[in-house]
């Protein structure tokens, strides 16, 4: 298998994170308006995606993109079709009322002037699987991109969830140059941005947001003062792994995106570790590097 390798960083101290999410959340409540004169992309009810070309560049996780692709619970700003950058909704399956893709709408508008254009994406009457069949889930929302600002929101609409058992409701916002993945916590009424490290055992919110709420994410501003860490470790690798030097003692972890730890190796004699990665499997990995009390991530591809 061939890989290539990206450096990334964050500051572990005292068993805390020292890292970024990137973006601020700020919530707030309004009126939920539907979409007029939108454009319909059901197509994404057949599994297929939807790609819309936008007129501005959006910033997303400070990279520009002025192509998005929608599928029935994300938008991604990358390849269609593959987890890469993306803005997902729902931890269920999702279906259209009656199985008709006419009576549960996917569309979207491009709303304002230059430089405030709005891509509003809309989800109606969006149906979700329920454990008891006389029980019932109905979701209307709205996810919203800024022109200018590139923030983006999350627009809830009239919803009925009368399943007690659909009690998990996540929003993350991946960037496969930064793991694990942000999402939102706390309760529907007091959201909070966290990064997860536990996909597995991550619920989300329990309750569903009610009709007007508003979840607005911002992206951070960019640091006025930049701190210059030098790692204490060399990398080469070829086809069949990778070689790390090191004159401190290290821990090595491969992770992948969501957080599941893979493999682990240390470096007792503070020399030299020789990492195979013959038996992953393609995809995109994190190699985390522990070296006294500071971690470094490196991206790790495989294919």
């Amino acid at each position: 298998m061939k890989l290539t390798f990206t450096i990334l960083f964050a500051l572990l101290i005292g068993g805390l994170v020292k890292a970024q999410t990137e973006y601020t959340l700020t919530h707030s409540t309004g009126t939920y308006t539907e979409l007029s004169a939108s454009t319909n992309i059901n197509k994404v009810w057949d599994f297929e995606d939807a790609m819309i070309k936008l007129p501005f560049k959006f910033k997303y996780f400070k990279k520009d993109f002025d192509t998005i692709y929608v599928t029935m619970q994300s938008a991604f700003f990358s390849r269609p079709g593959l987890n890469f950058d993306n803005i997902f909704y729902g931890s269920f399956n999702y279906f259209p009322e009656n199985d008709d893709p006419n009576l549960s709408p996917v569309s979207y508008a491009i709303t304002g002037t230059a430089p405030n254009r709005i891509l509003k994406l809309q989800f109606k009457n969006v149906k979700a699987e329920v454990i008891d069949i006389e029980e019932e889930f109905t979701a209307n929302y709205q996810m919203w991109f800024y022109e200018t600002s590139s923030k983006f929101q999350f627009h809830f609409g009239p919803n009925v969830n009368t399943d007690l058992n659909l009690n998990e409701h996540i929003m993350g916002f991946i960037d496969v140059d930064n793991s694990p993945y942000l999402a939102i916590s706390g309760t529907a009424s007091e959201p909070t941005i966290v990064r997860v490290t536990s996909a597995a055992s991550f619920k989300g919110i329990s309750k569903h947001p009610s009709n007007g709420q508003i979840y607005t994410f911002n992206p951070e501003a960019p640091s006025t003062s930049t701190q210059t860490i030098i790692k204490p470790y060399t990398l080469t690798y070829n086809e069949n792994g990778m070689l790390i030097n090191s004159n401190v003692n290290i821990e090595i972890e491969i992770l992948d995106l969501n957080g599941k730890l893979i493999a682990t190796q240390n470096n007792d004699k503070a020399n030299s570790v020789i990492l195979n990665t013959n038996l992953l499997q393609s995809g995109l990995y994190i190699v985390r590097i522990k070296a006294e009390d500071v971690s470094f991530n490196e991206k790790l591809v495989v294919y």
